[in-house]
């Protein structure tokens, strides 16, 4: 069971490799995109020149909207993610000033404990699994 799991997991693994490899060589810009998506529709529906500009330059309008709206959401996740780490902050700060020196030292270790946990359950999700199985249920506990 164990050598058909690790088989199993290795061919994954290689057909991930083989498709992101795959992935790099293609050219992603608003302006290949268009010209592919017109010629293939030239040759599947036989387009005439005329038609083949105005459908290139409809596939180029929306490749190049999409692309603005992936890098505006890129933005506004990397704008979110700051605007969180400050509030973090800011709020781990205002513990601190209420804790002791004493008191903050237990509050990071019981931080450091939480996320070695959670790293521990990342890593082992097939453990977790067989905990809730051996609790009787999906409830956390």
């Amino acid at each position: 069971m164990k050598k058909l799991l690790m088989i199993s997991a290795v061919m994954i693994a290689t057909l991930f490799q083989v498709n992101a490899q795959r992935e790099r060589g293609r050219d992603f810009s608003p302006e290949n995109l268009a010209d592919r998506m017109t010629e293939r529709m030239s040759e599947r529906l036989g387009l005439n020149e005329a038609q083949q500009k105005e459908i290139h330059a409809l596939h180029l309008e929306h490749a190049q909207k999409r692309k603005n709206e992936m890098v505006e959401r890129k933005e506004a996740m990397e704008a979110r993610r700051e605007a969180m780490k400050a509030e973090r902050e800011a709020h781990e700060a205002k513990i601190n000033e209420i804790l002791t020196p004493e008191q903050q030292e237990k509050w990071e270790a019981m931080r450091q404990e939480n996320r070695q946990r959670i790293n521990e359950g990342r890593r082992r999700p097939e453990k977790r699994m067989m905990d809730r199985g051996a609790r009787g249920g999906n409830r956390p506990g």
